[in-house]
């Protein structure tokens, strides 16, 4: 399937909330800087998303306190947080299910 057959998939907020933190704390687990929502837009195996769904997510994840934002605009970037680091280590024993879902 080629990565714009996904734009006319419906992926759920949820979905890609989870994909977006599992992604960032695996750049941060193997030493990778902040990224731009762009990035992560382009991220192997991220569903076909605008640039302004992943920054409005990212956005939220950042009010909870699961993501920092680094820099200002037009040079934002986001890595995960210590909070957010946390909460996937704790979960992620049974967010495999999620997987199937992608």
């Amino acid at each position: 399937m080629s990565r714009r057959s996904y734009a006319h998939r419906p992926w759920s907020d949820e979905l890609l909330v989870l994909f977006i933190l599992s992604q960032l704390y695996q750049m941060d687990h193997r030493g990778e800087g902040p990224c731009t929502v762009h990035h992560i837009t382009t991220l192997p195996g991220m569903p076909y998303q605008r640039d302004e769904r992943v920054r409005r997510l990212v956005e939220m994840l950042e009010s909870q306190g699961l993501v920092n934002k680094v820099g200002d605009h037009p040079y934002v970037h986001y890595s995960i947080s210590d909070a957010g680091r946390r909460w996937w280590e704790e979960h992620r024993s049974v967010l495999w299910l999620f997987q199937g879902m992608r």
